[in-house]
């Protein structure tokens, strides 16, 4: 995986299994070898929110900037790792628009033969069904030049403990001034 073909990895699991810390030791990994000069890291969210509008399907962008911007991002690092795209896919009004802005950034990637490792929260099931938040189109390209890591173990983070606010003052080693 990850090979500088233009290979997409879908890392999937549950919130706290440790997805973004193996995508970004990846990341840190290849560009301490060389090989993904200019890697980078990525919440879809905020490339919905920056780049959106040239996906919805309802507005006209006035300037060819936005689109060459987003030209420029989607050439933009050998390796770039995408996380969080369970809320923007699933996003009823926002979804179609999300999946059409991920499929062209993919589609731009995949050609110029930059890797990319998309983290989220769907399971394997909900990815590989019928209905994949994906799409057809990226799905494509997954079986052919990349693939899936499942992450079904369970959360590594620890639930904080509660503490009742009378308790608060008879904490051992705390000083409340």
């Amino acid at each position: 995986y990850c090979q500088g073909r233009g290979s997409i990895v879908v890392v999937c699991g549950s919130r706290g299994t440790g997805k973004t810390s193996m995508a970004c030791a990846v990341l840190r990994k290849r560009i301490e070898n060389g090989l993904a000069l200019g890697g980078t890291y990525d919440r879809f969210q905020s490339l919905v929110a920056d780049f959106g509008v040239l996906f919805d399907g309802w507005h006209r962008v006035s300037s060819a900037q936005a689109s060459g911007k987003f030209d420029k991002l989607a050439k933009t690092g050998a390796l770039r790792v995408i996380d969080e795209l369970k809320d923007p896919l699933d996003d009823a009004k926002g979804g179609p628009c999300a999946r059409r802005l991920l499929t062209h950034l993919l589609d731009l990637r995949y050609a110029n033969g930059m890797d990319t490792i998309l983290i989220t929260n769907h399971s394997m099931e909900a990815l590989n069904s019928a209905q994949s938040p994906l799409g057809d189109s990226v799905l494509s390209r997954i079986t052919e030049r990349g693939g899936f890591i499942p992450c079904e173990w369970g959360s590594f983070r620890v639930p904080v403990p509660q503490i009742a606010p009378e308790d608060v003052g008879h904490l051992p080693g705390l000083k409340i001034s």
